[in-house]
């Protein structure tokens, strides 16, 4: 049952209009979402993200689940509000495929982190 309501969830943000993804110097963004590029020697390529907006939602389930469907596991995540939630993607090896990653995942992790509000 949970899988699927996590499925329905899914797909309800999917769906929903796609946010403005938008370059930085560390990364990409929108506007509830912050998504740092990090290289390092023992971890590889990995990605930080930050909710600005809401601090609160940096260790939800829910948002873990969404990293795990797009071929991610979190190595690190909350210990208090506004905590940085670092990620390996499988499919991200260096700056090339973060930077492609980054630009498909943001606009629906960015409407996920509004519907958890």
């Amino acid at each position: 049952m949970k899988r699927v309501l996590i499925a329905l969830m899914l797909l309800a943000v999917a769906c929903s209009a796609s946010p403005q993804v938008e370059k930085w110097e560390h990364g990409w963004k929108t506007k509830n979402v912050i998504a740092t590029e990090y290289k390092n020697p023992f971890m590889g390529e990995n990605i930080g993200f930050v909710f600005p907006n809401d601090p609160q939602n940096c260790d939800r389930i829910e948002i873990d689940d969404f990293i795990h469907a797009h071929k991610g596991d979190t190595y690190q995540s909350g210990g208090y509000p506004g905590a940085e939630m670092f990620v390996i993607f499988e499919d991200v090896k260096d700056k090339a495929s973060a930077d492609k990653k980054l630009q498909e995942i943001l606009p629906g992790l960015d409407r996920l982190i509004v519907r958890l509000r």
